[in-house]
């Protein structure tokens, strides 16, 4: 089928992103490929976002109010109302490249692909995602497998595109609050079951990065050992590529603690340590233990130094 045939759902979720909104949907309606439908799910909002939809006059816009601040359920939502072949989510507060679209589609038709997303570039705070050094030219794309996917989320969820019959097959996002924001990863994970997940080595979507100073993402790291219990479940194999994963899931928690002065950070980055493949996580975990002998204020003012650097001068420091 050709690819500009293809009927693209994008799916919008939005919870008091008033402000945000009529950009996301009309980066949306600006795509190059122009087969599409934008269906914008108002999560409750307390904002003037009612407002913002009502005034957007688009056919090709079907807004919707559901209460469930579960956002996978808000999701599942909007994907069950699309009538496309094709789904791509956006996130409220997100912006497309106007060319994201048809340059993924190819990749989709691709055989063995699953799901196809792309790099970002980062606005609202980007001095809080910090630049990865790279060496050489990258490739167009890489592919990732279920494996890889366990290791590291690689796929910004307002750059995904599914297949919508294979979003059916596997269920949609998970709807229970243990997997609350790292739904996504979750999905991706019980998708990579049945083919590689595609991303672009380039940046076509704007993503809103912001350092959240309200909200303790220790349970939201924690929670990351039961998706992995769960993908056991559905066969992923035991033994060495699990303890791996697991093992970057304890560096993820020990950064969670070590921000939240919680004095098991070091029992984290110490289980990280012996189970993390990759010199890269065993710096991570070293750095991070360092940083859990100093004393709280210091180590608190070098991370908020850390976090003062203009993004892109400094390499990733993900202890």
């Amino acid at each position: 089928m050709p690819t500009d045939s293809h009927r693209v759902s994008v799916i919008i979720p939005a919870f008091n992103h008033g402000p945000f909104v009529a950009d996301a949907i009309f980066s949306a309606l600006g795509q190059t490929h122009k087969r599409i439908e934008v269906i914008v799910v108002d999560n409750a909002s307390s904002d003037n976002t009612a407002e913002v939809l009502a005034a957007i006059k688009d056919p090709r816009v079907r807004s919707f109010k559901f209460s469930r601040h579960n956002i996978g359920a808000v999701r599942n939502f909007g994907a069950h109302q699309s009538l496309g072949d094709v789904l791509a989510f956006l996130d409220a507060d997100d912006r497309w490249m106007p060319d994201k679209l048809e340059r993924q589609l190819p990749h989709l038709a691709a055989p063995g692909v699953c799901c196809v997303g792309t790099e970002f570039a980062g606005i609202g705070e980007p001095r809080y995602h910090k630049a990865k050094f790279r060496f050489g030219t990258l490739p167009e794309y890489r592919d990732y497998t279920r494996y890889e996917i366990a290791l590291e989320n690689p796929v910004a969820l307002s750059s995904a595109m599914i297949r919508a019959e294979d979003f059916r097959k596997i269920g949609g996002f998970c709807e229970h609050p243990d997997f609350l924001y790292i739904e996504d990863w979750e999905c991706w994970l019980r998708l990579a079951q049945f083919g590689a997940v595609r991303v672009l080595h380039s940046p076509l979507i704007a993503y809103r990065i912001a350092r959240s100073k309200d909200r303790d993402r220790r349970s939201i790291a924690l929670a990351g050992i039961k998706v992995l219990d769960r993908q056991c479940e559905l066969g992923f194999p035991a033994g060495a590529p699990l303890e791996a994963a697991k093992g970057n899931v304890y560096l993820t928690v020990a950064r969670a603690c070590l921000e939240q002065g919680d004095p098991r950070a070091g029992s984290f980055y110490y289980s990280g340590l012996k189970q993390s493949p990759g010199l890269r996580n065993k710096l991570r975990a070293i750095s991070g233990l360092l940083l859990c002998s100093l004393p709280h204020r210091l180590r608190s003012a070098l991370l908020e130094l850390y976090y003062s650097l203009p993004a892109g001068r400094a390499p990733t420091l993900e202890t």
